[in-house]
């Protein structure tokens, strides 16, 4: 749903940091990964919020302060490290993929926002906290399911604030 394009060379790529069959970290795989996101990030084919994502610490809520990078830089991983790292892949599947959200919640939560008045003001923020939850708990999400929703958000051009606050909200799910 929120995928974003890869050219030839970045499919091959792909296919050899996520291959569906094998097992096991490999260096083969490391580099795919790091290659992957250098020919992404240089034709900057990778959207701005996913990145900011991974970079802005304001786009990490609930990262005591510091962005996911600096998260893996407080753990001695920098550089093209982050990149090789087996915990890198889960934000690359992110920045190709988009939010690993099942795609009815997804198309439900962006349907009901089309649905909105046109500009989104501050009255619709406790509409869209009320429906993220709604569907949260429709499609058996949990409190650990918070972020995708955040990520949803940001993939539905929602500012920063009301992501958060979505975020939030599906974290009060008892579950």
């Amino acid at each position: 749903m929120f995928e974003i394009e890869l050219i030839q060379a970045e499919e091959q790529l792909w296919l050899g940091a996520f291959p569906e069959l094998g097992v096991g970290w490999s260096t083969k795989r490391e580099n795919c990964q790091v290659e992957l996101f250098r020919s992404l990030a240089k034709r900057d084919a990778i959207p701005k919020h996913r990145m900011m994502r991974f970079m802005d610490k304001h786009y990490n809520p609930g990262g005591y302060g510091k962005s996911i990078k600096e998260g893996f830089e407080s753990n001695g991983c920098r550089g093209e490290d982050i990149l090789r790292s087996t915990s890198f892949s889960k934000f690359l599947r992110y920045f190709v993929l988009g939010p690993d959200i099942e795609e009815l919640a997804a198309s439900e939560f962006m349907s009901f926002l089309d649905g909105l008045m046109k500009p989104f003001t501050s009255s619709d923020i406790e509409p869209v906290r009320r429906k993220a939850r709604e569907i949260a708990r429709k499609f058996g999400s949990s409190r650990a399911d918070r972020n995708k929703y955040f990520e949803l958000a940001l993939e539905a051009n929602l500012p920063l604030s009301v992501a958060v606050s979505v975020r939030d909200a599906v974290g009060q799910i008892n579950k």
